[in-house]
């Protein structure tokens, strides 16, 4: 489904400062989140605290700077744990969306990864989830499969059964599109199998 059309400026723009200059006459709007995504004023405010006052590694050092950086990560992780419904023993911070692909094709679907198995992706991924893929597959001798666009939508979901990819070992579904704006409404292909 394509959200509805809205040309009203979003009311968390003011919270953004980089969002309050223009961009060859016209207000600034940034779609790039895939690759570096914009902060609000808190986070920048956070971070310039973080580099003030508690600059140090995490879980390395038996410092005051390093034991308060460390809590303060831990403490990050506990509350977004706690907002996803997870445990902080779940959740792992990465550099990005990238690292955080690389790392989920390398160390979680790499590992079981046989010859001959299935990876399914769309025709419209973002290079940053395509790359990842196309390299574990040809280390791996896996087949990349892409799901071909069906009707309205940019996503072929009967094209997993029908290419008998609800069986793969290891397939991704993005559930927004960043180049269409498109959101699919699903979480992930492993709920159709």
């Amino acid at each position: 489904m394509m959200p509805a059309e809205n040309t009203s400026p979003s009311p968390w723009a003011k919270d953004f400062p980089i969002l309050k200059q223009k961009v060859h006459g016209q207000d600034l709007i940034y779609y790039d989140n895939a690759a570096t995504s914009q902060k609000p004023q808190l986070v920048l405010d956070c971070l310039a605290d973080y580099y003030l006052q508690d600059n140090a590694n995490i879980h390395r050092g038996v410092h005051s700077l390093a034991n308060r950086a460390t809590q303060d990560y831990e403490a990050a992780r506990q509350r977004v744990a706690d907002f996803m419904g997870a445990q902080p023993q779940e959740i792992i911070f990465t550099s990005g969306t990238t690292a955080g692909l690389n790392f989920l094709a390398d160390r979680w679907i790499g590992p079981s990864l046989q010859p001959g198995d299935q990876i399914g992706v769309t025709y419209l991924e973002h290079h940053s989830n395509l790359v990842p893929w196309q390299v574990l597959a040809q280390e791996k001798g896996a087949t990349l499969r892409y799901l071909p666009p069906e009707g309205g939508s940019p996503l072929g979901f009967s094209g997993l059964r029908r290419q008998r990819l609800d069986q793969a070992e290891g397939h991704y579904h993005p559930s927004c599109l960043q180049c269409l704006g498109y959101f699919s409404g699903y979480s992930c292909f492993n709920s159709l199998g």
